[in-house]
């Protein structure tokens, strides 16, 4: 894809391709926290977290949120995620 706009719009549309079928709310934080989508990629990661995602046990080492290491909701996500 060409265009950050078209990637959002893929996330978007992805969730309704199955009719009942559930997006998987951590790949979904990663396109938005790739695309800088900051609000929406905290609200899918706290989707992840409600939804006892296996992929939150990587939340501490996954690179494509580097960016969001210091941010207060980041570390609130991260010690409520309990990883040993």
């Amino acid at each position: 894809m060409r265009h950050a706009e078209d990637q959002v719009e893929v996330a978007n549309r992805q969730q309704f391709l199955s009719p009942g079928a559930q997006p998987p709310p951590y790949g979904l934080a990663q396109i938005y926290a790739a695309l800088h989508k900051d609000d929406d990629a905290f609200k899918w990661l706290q989707a992840a977290y409600d939804d006892h995602a296996v992929w939150m046990g990587y939340l501490a080492v996954d690179p494509i949120f580097d960016r969001y290491r210091s941010d207060a909701r980041f570390k609130d996500l991260l010690g409520r995620v309990a990883l040993p």
